[in-house]
Parts: C-alpha cells; sequence; structure tokens
C-alpha cells in the first residue's frame, strides 16, 4: 500500500476553528450564566455536601469502632485508592462514550452503596472492614464520575474563562468541606451516624434528576473510538510524553504524599490528643473547609496577577504552615488554625495543577489527561495515609505530622526544576488537515500493523536545524501513538532522509492523524519549508504482509 501524495496540507480554513463555545476575548462573564453549567454546578455542590457528611460520619464511626491510629486512618486509604486504581478506566469511558449516561450510572451505584452502608450502620451490622469496603465503593464511583464532569466543563464553558469554572468547582467542593463537617458532626453528635448516612443518600437525588434532564449535544466524528484498554494505553502515553502534563502530575503526586497527613490524621487528633467528640471533630474538618473556601477565591484573585508557579508555590508555604501547628499545637483552636491554613494551601496548589492539566491537554484526550493526574496524586494519598498512620501508631501523632512537613519541604526543593507552563498561551484546537489516503487494498480498521516512511530532501546546509525539527516531530509523533520511530540518512545521497515509524492497526494511524494540534503546525510547515525536492515529502504506507509458507 503506497502513496507519494504527502497529507500534510493544511486546511487553513479550519485553523480558525473554536471547538469550544465562543465568547469576544475581552468578556467577563461568569461561568455560573450559562445555564447548564450553573444546573450541574448548584446540584453537584449540593452532592458534595452529602458527601462531606458521611467522610465526618464514617471517620467517627471508625474512631468509635477502634482505637487504632493506622485503621483509622485506612478510611483515607479507602476514599483515595479507588481514584488511583479506577480514575484512568474513567477517563478513558468519558473520553469514549455519552459522559451524561456515565455519569447517571456512577450516581446510581454510589446511591445503592450509600443506602447499604446506611441501612448496616443504622441495624448495627457494621464493621471496621465492612466500613472500608463500601467508603471504597463510593470512592470507586467518584473516581468513573469525576473525570467525565470535569471534561464536560470544558465542553461548556469558554477555553478563556475556564479557569474560573475549574475555581468554581473547587470552591464547590471546599463549600461543602466548609459546612458539610460540621453539619456531620451536629448530626452524628445529636443523632447517629446512620442519619448522616441518610442525609447523603439524599444529596445524590437531586443531581441525578439534573442529569436526567440535561441533553447534551455530542459532536459527531469519522475519527473510530479506541478499544477500552487500548484507550486508556493512549491517555497515559500521552501524560507521560507531554512535559507539562507530566510536571503536574509529578508536582500532585509530592502535594497528595504530604497532604494525606492532614485529613487521615484529623480523627486521631480530636479522639486522642484532645478527647473530642464528633461535634469538634466537624468544626476541625470545617477550618479545612474554610481555608479552602479562601484558596479558592484567592487562588483565582491570584491566577490573574500572578504565573501559576507562584501560585503553587504560595500553597506549598500555607500547607508547611499547617502541618508544623498540626504537629505541635498546644490546644485545639490552634489546630483549627492549621487546618484552615492547610486547607488553603492545599486547594490553591491543587487548583492551580488541575488548570494546568486541563489547559496543557487536546480535547480527545481532556479526561484521561485529568484522570492520570488524579491517579497520580491520590495514589500519593494512599501511600502517605498508610505511612502516617504507621508513624502515628508506632511513634506519634507530632512525628507523623513534622515527617509530613520535612517530606513537603524537600518536594519543593525539588520542584524548583519543574517549573509549570504559562499553559494560557496554548492553542490545542485540531488542524484538521489530514485527509485518509485513497487505498487499493481492502482494509479494515483492525488491520495491522501499519508502517509509514517519509522522505525529504535537506540541503547540506539545512540538515543541523532539519534534525532539530526531528528531535520535536519524534516527540509529537511518540505522544500520539507512533511506535519504532527513526530517521534514516541514505548512504548514496546525504541530502536524502527518511522518516519512518509504525502503529498497531489502521484505526490508530487515523486516529494518530487526526490528533495534531494547532500549536503542532509550525513543526510540519518548518519541516516543509527545510525540504528541497521537487514536490512535497514523498509519503508510502504499508500493511504487513503474511508471507505463506510450503508445506
Amino acid at each position: 500500500m503506497a502513496d507519494t501524495s504527502e497529507r500534510h496540507d493544511v486546511d487553513t480554513s479550519s485553523n480558525n476553528e473554536k471547538t469550544s463555545p465562543s465568547i469576544e476575548p475581552e468578556a467577563k462573564i461568569s461561568p455560573l450564566s450559562i445555564p447548564t453549567y450553573r444546573n450541574l454546578w448548584t446540584a453537584t455542590a449540593f452532592s458534595n455536601m452529602g458527601s462531606q457528611i458521611q467522610v465526618v460520619a464514617a471517620s467517627w464511626l471508625m474512631a468509635s469502632l477502634t482505637d487504632s491510629p493506622q485503621l483509622i486512618a485506612l478510611v483515607q486509604t479507602a476514599m483515595s485508592l479507588p481514584v488511583m486504581m479506577f480514575s484512568i478506566f474513567g477517563g478513558a469511558l468519558a473520553d469514549r462514550w455519552d459522559r451524561r449516561k456515565l455519569m447517571l450510572l456512577s450516581q446510581t451505584v454510589m446511591f445503592c452503596a450509600a443506602v447499604t452502608l446506611m441501612t448496616a450502620t443504622y441495624f448495627k451490622w457494621i464493621t471496621p472492614w465492612f466500613l472500608l469496603l463500601f467508603t471504597a465503593i463510593i470512592a470507586s464511583g467518584n473516581a468513573i464520575n469525576n473525570p467525565s464532569w470535569h471534561a464536560s466543563v470544558r465542553d461548556l464553558i469558554p477555553r478563556n474563562i475556564l479557569g474560573r469554572a475549574v475555581a468554581l468547582n473547587s470552591m464547590s467542593m471546599n463549600l461543602a468541606r466548609t459546612l458539610g463537617p460540621a453539619i456531620g458532626g451536629l448530626i452524628v453528635a445529636i443523632s447517629s451516624a446512620a442519619t448522616a448516612f441518610l442525609v447523603n443518600v439524599l444529596s445524590y437525588i437531586g443531581l441525578i434528576i439534573t442529569l436526567l434532564i440535561w441533553r447534551p449535544t455530542r459532536d459527531q466524528s469519522d475519527i473510530p473510538s479506541e478499544p477500552i484498554l487500548q484507550a486508556v494505553g493512549a491517555g497515559m502515553r500521552f501524560a507521560i510524553r507531554s512535559p507539562y502534563i507530566r510536571t503536574a502530575m509529578v508536582r500532585g503526586a509530592m502535594g497528595g504524599m504530604t497532604n494525606s497527613a492532614i485529613l487521615a490524621l484529623a480523627p486521631v487528633l480530636v479522639s486522642q490528643r484532645y478527647d473530642g467528640t464528633a461535634l469538634s471533630f466537624g468544626f476541625l474538618l470545617g477550618g479545612y473547609g474554610v481555608g479552602a473556601v479562601m484558596g479558592a477565591i484567592s487562588g483565582g484573585i491570584l491566577r490573574e496577577k500572578w504565573t501559576s508557579e507562584n501560585v503553587v508555590r504560595l500553597g506549598t508555604v500555607c500547607i508547611f504552615i499547617g502541618l508544623l501547628l498540626l504537629a505541635f499545637a498546644p490546644v485545639y483552636l490552634v489546630s483549627v488554625m492549621g487546618m484552615l491554613l492547610a486547607g488553603s494551601g492545599w486547594v490553591v496548589k491543587h487548583t492551580s495543577l488541575n488548570t494546568t492539566v486541563q489547559l496543557c491537554a487536546p480535547r480527545w484526550v481532556t479526561a484521561r489527561a485529568l484522570s492520570t493526574y488524579q491517579m497520580a496524586t491520590f495514589g500519593a494519598m494512599v501511600v502517605g495515609s498508610w505511612t502516617y498512620g504507621f508513624i502515628a501508631e508506632y511513634g506519634s501523632l507530632s512525628t507523623a505530622y513534622f515527617v509530613a512537613s520535612i517530606i513537603l519541604a524537600s518536594s519543593a526543593i525539588l520542584a524548583l526544576g519543574m517549573k509549570l507552563p504559562i499553559a494560557e498561551n496554548l492553542n490545542l484546537d485540531p488542524i484538521k488537515h489530514w485527509r485518509e489516503p485513497v487505498i487499493d487494498i481492502d482494509v479494515q480498521l483492525k488491520n495491522g500493523p501499519i508502517f509509514v516512511e517519509l522522505e525529504y530532501v535537506i540541503a547540506i546546509e539545512d540538515q543541523q536545524e532539519f534534525l532539530t525539527e526531528m528531535a520535536q516531530r519524534e516527540h509529537i509523533r511518540k505522544r500520539d501513538g507512533a511506535r519504532a520511530w527513526s530517521l534514516w540518512q541514505n548512504l548514496e545521497d546525504s541530502s536524502r532522509w527518511i522518516e519512518s515509524y509504525s502503529v498497531p492497526t489502521y484505526g490508530e494511524y487515523i486516529r494518530h492523524n487526526n490528533r495534531r494540534t494547532q500549536d503542532d503546525l509550525h513543526n510540519i510547515k518548518n519541516l516543509e519549508n527545510l525540504h528541497r525536492g521537487a514536490e512535497r515529502p514523498s509519503l508510502k504506507r504499508y500493511l504487513k504482509g503474511n508471507p505463506i509458507k510450503k508445506k
């Protein structure tokens, strides 16, 4: 299968095409002025409130079932481990299937699990491991739901106010963290954990109804969808090979490792250091939530004036001071102050990293990129929760918090060499320059592998620049799914160069060539300009043959 016509010709009429809602660049509107986003945001806010009430009830219930700091800290592990394990699959599903239906399915699963947990608690069938199991099931539903929700926000909101929408989502969660723990602690104090679980059950209903009413429009694409495992691999490959997203992942993991100590050890802090009640535990977490709301509000303002890197550094300083206060607080109110600072710092930091990932990921891989970032962050939280629980049980609570602060300071020093980009300047809209070739044999999407070679004629004086551009081309090819990429120079004619690569199937070849973005356009044009042939670079495609062996 060969075709000597290069398919990198660019349709300039599509260069300015916008795939997200468009507004005037100078417009200063709130994402809440968009009705669909406002309805979903409001319903999600109430659902978040119920989730935070459930978190307080579960954590305090575990503290009443056991005195082991390590087992109590495992509640945080049960909430974080499913996010690490399943969020990438949730992201792959969100990029392939109807996001509304996926969110409905996950919300229904969480609703059923919450009903089961409430029933078991009411009839006193609950055990520590039963509590951990159903906490993990609810967290698994969240792991599938969240990538669809965050990716849907990008579809609903114009790019130039996407950061505000991310901040509003964070504020929604952190308003719940402010009021939810206090309400949850009050409910547990005057009634029972089962009643708090009932409130969580009811909180799902509004969001489920809103999702049933919502009728999103879906873009019709001629590009074949990927099998689920292949989609997961493509998402992880893109995130790892994208230097900006990879940096955000590493920074998120560093933050998750230390932040896990704050929430995982909070029940131990209240019950064992201060001999407190469910209500005082709720108010302690409420302090974290108040700080988180302050961080969401101030973070949005700071990001308009500072770079994301400086905002993240400020958040890190706040978390560090908060950890030190928690480690050595002589009285309860000082611990509340430490939680407030830590909550503010975490939201400022996490929201900035989350926004960076969204702005650095093309639309075809948005949900998977976010999921990979969450997998790194929450995976570190899993390790951190267990680690700090172990230190608290066999050492002391103060030692656990202090170790977390030292790890945070060390990671901040390492992060000096991993600065975040100014992602707002990237243009990741698709080029839509590629046309499927006309071929003369019957090829199915699953057939492969496909081998591709392009031949360039490069003048001697341009070869250094050509090699520089080819280094960028290698990165783009591998990021978008190419395998075995190589560059070859002709031994008989040193001006002739061959670029070659392969892909597993013909369907993957189509997807590979439709993943180019406007930000990649300069590389395509530079290579074409360096080519000195009479026509465009020669392009040949081959399908692997299967020799017939003689019997």
